[in-house]
């Protein structure tokens, strides 16, 4: 009986994890399709390009300055072309190699090529554009009446408090001025001179200039005619399509100009490291550790395998290690703190969860904290990987009200921590639901028991870190606004989050809730917590919404916004069903009871030892 029962408990365990991972692919094929574009002609013109200059290695290297950071122009380009396109790669190029062509082949080569990103139907419309495509010519945008008279008519206005249709039209023209202009806005690459920077720290700030300016710059003439000299070169060997020839130029270009200002430029290492990042993408290669540990972990419960839970402790670890070794290269190359922005917040829940996940999993001897926290880990690092316009991951300069003091780096991972570790338990009462529902309402079952104690272990974690994050919180809005308090949105949804976990403790420990309530209450504090932590910044208005473009347009439109159709049908999806398991409990409560008091009665005494032994089983 206890075998069968385990393996069912397995089994509806299994299916609520392939289910979740399920719905993660699918919203990745989503986005994927959606920015997807099928010009076989502008797919072969841009394969043409890439095999005639397959090596975009010293263009990469050449430094650059943009955001007030000096970097690597490779990751300009990926910036750039995710700022035209909404993509991370256009036609499967390298983006320093797409980033080149917009600047030496010109509007020319571009204006019939799909690559300026169009999602609303409405503005589809204004420029011909069909509902299956999703990215625009040139050509389309410069040449559409209809378009150029909707920008007109949002000029003067705030970008901010635009809908999002109107946001993207005003996007869709910056694009095209982007391209228009061969995007020379990034080729910032010499250094100001010495009389121009009097103070060292603060030279990061001053202009730069590019080649087509060099005799602004005030170097001697000889420098000049050497930097205008290479970047002809630099033209002529892109337009002859002369592999050697480009390598050639931007290496004289780049050792110049590194040269003028050896102190303000980056150094080789600090180059190749960047370079590395962006290569590796650790972030995302961290997530699919996180997701063969949570998988790992589940077949170690249901199998009671030894091997199977120490290889996902060992892939846990070796994600967080990753994890940490991004974002030390994400501190080491930009200006400090690394949670600036929500991509960088999002990233460190991912990391808190799993830490909190292994550490609970090693202490209890478990692992369904490892399950959970891996698998919220893998879901959270997938969202931000899909949706990559929405989430900005460039390294740039700390907004300044965030820099000014030490509270920072103390107060956004305590309530990171706090996030991830509600997060784990809505992830297991996703398991713990159904269970309950359908097979044990009163949590008999030694499989049961452990897994709500985790969940319940995992939100006794969570809140005094939310506790502390919210004390820590009113120090640095202190410091930095002068107001302990102000009830700002996300201040008054995270003390609403700590009330509401705080009722759940209470209520379990006082008996309250029943197995099933107390699962009801996690599964709904997962809306609660996506509320708290993404709704606040997108949807409502306040000091916090530097997070996201949440003050644009009404409730409606943004909620049905492509970039946040992920969190409306997640918060949707929660409400539904826990709606349908409190009326299906109601419906079926008096029958679940007497069924569990037949069972009981029909149920074997066992002798005191063995009951022991079953219970602590």
């Amino acid at each position: 009986m206890a075998g069968k029962r385990q393996k069912v408990f397995g089994f509806i365990t299994g299916g609520v994890f392939l289910g979740i991972v399920l719905m993660v692919a699918l919203i990745g094929m989503y986005e994927r399709n959606r920015r997807a574009e099928k010009s076989k002609d502008a797919q072969a013109k841009i394969d043409t390009l890439a095999e005639a200059l397959p090596d975009m290695s010293k263009v990469k290297r050449l430094q650059v300055i943009y955001k007030q950071r000096v970097q690597p122009l490779d990751t300009v380009a990926r910036r750039r072309v995710r700022e035209i396109s909404g993509k991370r790669k256009l036609y499967g190029a390298e983006p320093a190699l797409t980033l080149m062509s917009f600047a030496f082949d010109g509007p020319n080569f571009w204006d019939d090529i799909p690559c300026i990103s169009v999602i609303h139907h409405r503005n589809k419309q204004l420029i011909g554009m069909s509902d299956d495509q999703s990215l625009a010519t040139p050509r389309q945008v410069r040449e559409s009446e209809k378009l150029a008279e909707q920008a007109q008519k949002l000029m003067g206005e705030s970008f901010g408090d635009l809908i999002a249709m109107d946001q993207e039209v005003l996007m869709m023209r910056n694009a095209l001025r982007l391209i228009d202009s061969r995007c020379m806005d990034v080729f910032h690459i010499i250094p100001p001179t010495e009389e121009q920077t009097l103070v060292e720290e603060d030279a990061h700030r001053f202009d730069w200039y590019s080649p087509n300016d060099v005799d602004r710059a005030g170097y001697p003439t000889e420098v000049a005619k050497t930097i205008k000299s290479a970047w002809r070169d630099f033209e002529k060997a892109w337009t002859k399509r002369d592999q050697k020839a480009v390598n050639k130029a931007v290496t004289t270009l780049d050792e110049v100009c590194s040269g003028l200002r050896p102190d303000l430029v980056r150094s080789a290492d600090k180059i190749d490291a960047e370079l590395g990042f962006n290569r590796m993408q650790p972030f995302s290669r961290a997530s699919w550790l996180y997701f063969f540990a949570a998988a790992f972990a589940l077949f170690s419960g249901v199998l009671a395998s030894r091997w199977m839970r120490w290889t996902a402790i060992v892939l846990a670890a070796a994600g967080i290690l990753l994890e940490v070794w991004g974002f030390y290269l994400r501190v080491d190359l930009g200006f400090g703190v690394a949670i600036q922005n929500l991509y960088e917040s999002m990233v460190a829940v991912a990391l808190m969860a799993m830490v909190i996940g292994l550490i609970v999993d090693i202490k209890r001897k478990g692992q369904w904290a490892i399950m959970a926290c891996g698998l919220g880990a893998f879901i959270i690092l997938q969202v931000v990987d899909h949706f990559s316009v929405k989430f900005d991951d460039a390294i740039g300069g700390t907004i300044a009200v965030l820099a000014n003091n030490i509270w920072i780096h103390i107060h956004v991972p305590v309530v990171m921590t706090a996030y991830a570790g509600y997060f784990g338990a809505f992830l297991l009462s996703c398991i713990a639901l159904p269970w309950v529902l359908f097979s044990d309402r009163r949590a008999r079952t030694p499989e049961l028991k452990s897994l709500l104690h985790t969940a319940e272990l995992l939100v006794n974690v969570a809140t005094p870190f939310m506790l502390a994050g919210l004390v820590l919180g009113g120090v640095w809005a202190s410091k930095s606004w002068g107001r302990f308090w102000g009830w700002d949105p996300k201040e008054t949804w995270a003390l609403i989050l700590f009330l509401y976990y705080i009722i759940v403790i209470h209520g379990r420990f006082t008996g309250w809730l029943n197995p099933f309530w107390h699962s009801i209450t996690l599964f709904f504090g997962g809306s609660v917590l996506l509320w708290t932590y993404y709704g606040t910044n997108e949807f409502l208005v306040g000091l916090h919404s530097y997070a996201g473009d949440g003050q644009s347009g009404g409730m409606t439109e943004r909620l049905f916004h492509a970039k946040n159709l992920w969190f409306t049908a997640s918060n949707a999806g929660i409400i539904a069903i826990c709606l349908l398991s409190i009326v299906y409990y109601l419906a079926t409560g008096k029958a679940g009871a007497a069924s569990a008091r037949r069972a009981d009665a029909e149920a074997p005494t066992l002798p005191k030892k063995h009951a022991a032994g079953h219970a602590k089983g």
